[in-house]
């Protein structure tokens, strides 16, 4: 089964150490990055991909030291592989929502970013889990709640959760984060 890579925290920026850029990404706490990590992190953040479409977007010719660059952000936490990891996302992660909901839609609902993103149309589903999702809580628990307020099993909702946590990490309305 071919890796699918979501990213793990918020980008929270760089800094020149000594004459050097160190990237930072904030989890439970702050992970300094290479440029090139930072990037790469940044492309799984942005794409939500396998190693070899993160492969044809890298600069690097040497796919060696790009699947020893991914192992490396897979150990520091930024990183999960969702095909070999869902368990422990749910179990061991939170969702932490940003933005504000916007207007009600044909489809569903807009969610709208703090940041300079067009609004993203969501169904009911997602909305909900952005709705309901809360730093501290695991996302089995959102999802739970999720069932409550929806007549949804539990195929059906995990289907919905791995197809929109991509798309809403893109789009910044939420950002994924490991409990404690």
């Amino acid at each position: 089964m071919q890796s699918n890579y979501i990213a793990i925290g918020e980008d929270v920026g760089a800094i020149s150490l000594q004459g050097k850029q160190v990237y930072r990404v904030k989890t439970n706490k702050l992970i300094e990055l290479s440029e090139f990590a930072y990037e790469t992190w940044e492309t799984i953040k942005t794409n939500s991909n396998s190693f070899n479409e993160i492969l044809q977007q890298s600069l690097l010719d040497n796919q060696g030291e790009l699947q020893i660059t991914v192992n490396n952000l897979l150990k520091q936490g930024v990183i999960i592989d969702l095909n070999n990891s869902f368990d422990e996302l749910l179990s061991k992660y939170s969702i932490v929502p940003k933005g504000m909901a916007g207007k009600e839609t044909e489809d569903g609902y807009l969610l709208i970013a703090l940041r300079n993103h067009d609004p993203i149309d969501v169904t009911i589903i997602p909305f909900l889990i952005w709705q309901l999702a809360h730093p501290f809580v695991p996302i089995v628990d959102v999802l739970n709640a999720v069932k409550t307020k929806v007549n949804i099993d539990q195929v059906e909702l995990y289907t919905e959760l791995i197809e929109w946590i991509p798309l809403l990490i893109v789009s910044e309305v939420i950002s994924l984060k490991p409990l404690i």
